[in-house]
């Protein structure tokens, strides 16, 4: 399911912008995700993300998932008739069409990147003290990416291309450990 009745490439998404998931029939994993991931947002009955991907292009996407980071088609995301999964898209605020190129080119290198199963599985572990403060995840594999990690990244290395550009707090992170 997404959010827009009549989806299309360009109007509810472009190169750049974050797309969101949250399936309704995976009983544990992404009710597991959203409980890590934003516990108060969750709490208050808001919608929490499960999965994140980037979209590249009109046709694809850039996502971490189980087999490693990979480039995939933006159609599986869009059909209204897939009531299973929600679906939605942001653009993050600056972005220009330099940033968005930088992000997209990037993403495309970082295909076959293997997946990040002990910085997912750290999300859950790690002490929450520790994360508010903006510290990495002591699990995370600098070598491999999941999905929310990978958007960050990419917005991390574009951070300068943005207008205005992103805020320090995003560009130190990337930095913190």
């Amino acid at each position: 399911m997404i959010l827009d009745l009549q989806p299309k490439p360009g109007r509810v998404c472009g190169p750049g912008w974050a797309g969101f998931t949250y399936h309704l029939d995976s009983h544990l994993v992404s009710p597991g995700i959203a409980q890590v991931t934003a516990p108060d947002a969750r709490a208050a009955g808001r919608l929490v993300p499960s999965h994140v991907f980037t979209v590249i292009d009109k046709d694809q996407v850039a996502e971490a998932l189980g087999q490693g980071f990979t480039i995939g088609p933006l159609a599986k995301y869009l059909d209204p008739e897939d009531s299973r999964v929600i679906v939605w898209f942001a653009r993050p605020r600056g972005l220009t069409p330099k940033a968005a190129e930088f992000m997209c080119l990037t993403a495309r290198l970082w295909e076959e990147t293997g997946y990040d199963w002990k910085g997912a599985g750290g999300l859950g572990l790690e002490d929450p003290e520790r994360m508010a403060a903006g510290l990495r995840n002591r699990l995370e594999d600098p070598e491999c990416l999941f999905c929310s990690e990978s958007y960050v990244r990419l917005l991390q290395l574009a951070a300068e291309l943005f207008n205005p550009a992103l805020p320090p707090a995003i560009i130190q992170h990337a930095a913190s450990s």
